[in-house]
């Protein structure tokens, strides 16, 4: 009797297990699609673009699942997506603390350090990132631009190696990634390897023919290479789709100007200078002195005049402003404008000379032949480059 009570005994156990695991299974079944279902509702709002929507069905998710790591980097992903970078840095090392091994999370961190220029931080979640996804191929790249970016702010590290092996890695991985050609390209231009670079640029723009700064990127590797009438074509491509881009008015006045077509030179010019809203000073430089070249001294003396009003630390625009003094006929403004070149930067020998042929045109031989000697002074010595 006692081992039949025995045998009951089992038999009930087993069935009040089986109906706790029945009823723990019924119960995860129904909060598993709940909380997986707002999920898939952010990612799906992502997808659409409509951020705040993710938003609100990430938070569903992340008070379902505190410990959700993906939860909160889909927050961090709408947060980047409407420029709240602060908010999104926060999410994604939330998701990062939860899930030490999201490559993803790490990648997306590794952006927003890039906005906010630390490229140690960029580099050390790029890393990461690669660790936990090696064939991650914008990794590859980001951490190449971060390398990059690390020598201009610090030009004593050298990573030049180490980038350019991330991109031909990220090669590699994706033969078609147009991103790694191009900073593989930016990064050969910089080192004056311009042939080199060409091919990349040449490669990149084949990929990707829509993205117009690779044209801007191309147009300087031509000019470089000296090759300005594709410079112009580049340049021209590209201010057909960036009509407001006043520093690249100004390049291809210059490109113009390096072919001897003055006129469009000085229309480009004078274009970067509308574009600029007036603010676009190197623009009022170059067309004061090409103004100078094509007689317009009038032009020429209110470009430079414009410059040394925004900036009367200019000594090459008293200098320019002095030219077009000379060019009037108005020897003791000239003068004038020599001094206080020469104030500003004692030691260059052509506003001496430039000097003494103003105090020479004002009857001021004495002194005019002091200044011819001082230049030739300077002339004799070691060329010592501006700062």
């Amino acid at each position: 009797m006692a081992r039949l009570k025995s045998r009951y005994f089992e038999i009930a156990l087993l069935a009040g297990l089986l109906a706790c695991l029945s009823a723990s299974g019924a119960e995860a079944k129904e909060s598993r699609p709940y909380r997986s279902r707002h999920l898939e509702l952010g990612r799906a709002a992502l997808d659409k673009k409509d951020y705040r929507e993710a938003l609100r069905q990430f938070e569903y998710a992340a008070v379902d699942n505190p410990r959700s790591g993906e939860a909160h980097l889909g927050r961090a992903r709408a947060y980047h997506a409407l420029g709240r970078k602060n908010q999104a840095l926060g999410e994604v090392t939330r998701a990062i603390a939860l899930d030490p091994k999201n490559a993803d999370a790490y990648f997306l961190r590794a952006k927003l350090y890039e906005s906010k220029r630390d490229p140690r931080k960029v580099v050390a979640d790029t890393t990461q990132a690669i660790r936990y996804n090696p064939r991650m191929v914008d990794a590859y790249c980001l951490r190449a631009k971060a390398y990059y970016m690390g020598s201009e702010v610090d030009a004593s590290k050298d990573n030049t190696r180490a980038g350019i092996n991330d991109l031909k890695t990220a090669i590699r991985l994706d033969p078609k990634c147009s991103d790694a050609y191009e900073y593989l390209g930016v990064w050969q231009c910089a080192r004056k390897e311009y042939k080199e670079a060409l091919k990349n640029f040449n490669k990149a723009i084949e990929l990707s023919p829509d993205e117009d700064k690779l044209y801007h990127y191309r147009s300087m590797i031509y000019s470089g290479l000296k090759q300005y009438d594709k410079a112009l074509v580049d340049t021209s491509h590209y201010l057909e789709l960036n009509p407001h881009d006043s520093k690249t008015w100004l390049i291809r006045g210059s490109l113009y100007e390096q072919i001897g077509d003055l006129k469009r030179a000085y229309d480009d010019y004078s274009k970067s200078i509308e574009v600029g809203r007036d603010k676009e000073f190197r623009a009022y430089f170059q067309r004061g002195k090409l103004a100078m070249k094509l007689g317009k001294y009038q032009v020429a003396r209110d470009d430079f005049n414009r410059i040394i009003q925004a900036n009367g630390f200019d000594d090459e625009a008293f200098k320019g402003r002095g030219d077009a003094y000379m060019a009037l006929g108005n020897y003791e403004a000239a003068v004038s404008d020599y001094t206080e070149a020469i104030s500003l930067c004692p030691n260059v020998g052509t506003y001496y000379q430039a000097r003494s042929q103003a105090y020479l045109k004002a009857g001021k031989k004495d002194l005019s032949a002091r200044d011819a000697r001082k230049a030739a002074e300077l002339k004799a010595k070691p060329a010592v480059e501006k700062i």
